[in-house]
């Protein structure tokens, strides 16, 4: 073998091995357990935003051990704005600090997430903080980013239902692909609208009952990690 044949053969196992990590992120983020993150989920993340109005107050430099277990625990540190004289002219301080994620619950879409978080701190903490902060993450909260909406909630089986959505991700961490599906399995995948998220697609109502459509679209941050944007709407078939 030329040493070209060995360097080529080698390129192309590195390439494999990565196009089989960026597919493997899919089933993990699709079913969790994911912690929310401003409207997008996130699965161990190593930053996290909790004032999701301004920013001022989050995680970074999580390491997680136990991840998917009833208690994940997460070492790192918490970035918080002092305000000091403003929030506008503050700084932002970090301060050491232990996660606990509890509390799994199965979401409408079929991912499972951290519904509790408990913040602890040592001696030092942000200002007007205790030592202990807790956080409690409604499944399927309604958030900033992308969401759908059916044409009608009612439809007879066999009908044409169209879904719009609005506000989906176009930047150039993201897929800028919606995967449309319901519990059977993926039935269209859209592209939004530049600059404004939006798309329409259509849907065949299948069965009787409540039948719930998923949105779904994944980002990648060099700083963040992957996180899955997710919206979920209710057809009712009778």
């Amino acid at each position: 073998m030329t040493r070209l044949t060995s360097l080529l053969a080698l390129l192309l196992a590195c390439a494999t091995v990565g196009a089989g990590a960026a597919n493997a992120e899919t089933p993990a983020l699709t079913h969790g357990p994911t912690l929310p993150d401003c409207g997008a989920q996130s699965v161990a993340p190593h930053e996290l935003t909790l004032a999701c109005g301004d920013g001022n107050y989050g995680l970074t430099n999580m390491a997680w051990t136990s991840w998917g277990s009833g208690r994940a625990t997460g070492h790192g540190l918490a970035s918080a704005n002092d305000c000091s004289p403003t929030c506008a002219a503050g700084h932002f301080r970090t301060y050491r600090l232990t996660a606990v994620a509890t509390t799994i619950k199965l979401c409408a879409s079929g991912r499972t997430q951290y519904t509790r978080l408990v913040l602890t701190y040592g001696t030092k903490r942000p200002t007007g903080l205790k030592t202990t902060d807790r956080w409690t993450f409604a499944c399927d909260a309604p958030g900033p980013g992308g969401s759908i909406t059916p044409s009608s909630a009612h439809a007879q089986e066999g009908a044409k239902v169209t879904i719009s959505g609005r506000a989906w991700a176009t930047g150039a961490d993201c897929s800028g692909k919606v995967v449309l599906s319901t519990a059977k399995g993926p039935f269209a995948t859209v592209t939004p609208r530049r600059p404004s998220g939006s798309f329409h697609a259509s849907w065949t109502a299948r069965g009787t009952g409540a039948v719930i459509v998923i949105a779904r679209e994944t980002c990648v941050s060099a700083s963040i990690g992957n996180r899955l944007w997710e919206s979920t709407a209710t057809v009712t078939i009778p």
